[in-house]
């Protein structure tokens, strides 16, 4: 893959990718870590519309937690739905892709996606963190779900979402 390209953040933290394409970041004591993406996937579901409507109190699960040592980072996702009724979503009652529990990964707005009757399709990518540094250990096994951050909409249809993620192993090791 070529060599290594690790950065330092305003923060003085070190990131960035090793030579075998693994990411390289702090661990709490100070040192490097080895996280090793070990497997990139797509993930395809249709959200029924009852179910989109509860979004806000009860996620979706749309990748189940890896298990123990085991982070998944949601990289994109494609959100559509198909014309119809069109949801009514007040501010903020965005579609997002979440850790259980956590902050957006990526989020669409509801403007003119939700609110539409016609046949829509969205792309989002990774929301930048702050610091530079995603925090992997705080995500260890945890699943990646399907919310809607503020409130809840009403209305709708089924919403059929992709989302593009990466498995990372051995953080610890």
């Amino acid at each position: 893959m070529g060599a290594p390209s690790i950065l330092t953040s305003l923060h003085g933290r070190a990131f960035g990718l090793g030579a075998k394409g693994e990411l390289i970041s702090n661990n709490t004591a100070g040192g490097l870590v080895n996280a090793q993406a070990v497997q990139r996937s797509v993930v395809r579901v249709t959200i029924a519309n009852a179910l989109v409507l509860a979004l806000n109190a009860v996620p979706f699960e749309v990748v189940p937690a890896p298990g123990l040592g085991k982070t998944l980072v949601c990289d994109k996702m494609v959100a559509s739905k198909v014309a119809g009724v069109a949801f009514t979503a007040g501010a903020g009652e965005d579609l997002a892709i979440i850790p259980t529990g956590g902050a957006a990964f990526c989020a669409i707005d509801s403007a003119g996606f939700l609110d539409s009757v016609a046949d829509e399709i969205r792309f989002a990518e990774r929301v930048p963190v702050n610091p530079e540094v995603l925090d992997l250990t705080a995500l260890q096994n945890l699943a990646l779900e399907a919310t809607i951050l503020v409130g809840e909409v009403t209305g709708g249809v089924d919403l059929i979402v992709e989302v593009h993620y990466t498995l990372y192993d051995d953080l610890l090791s």
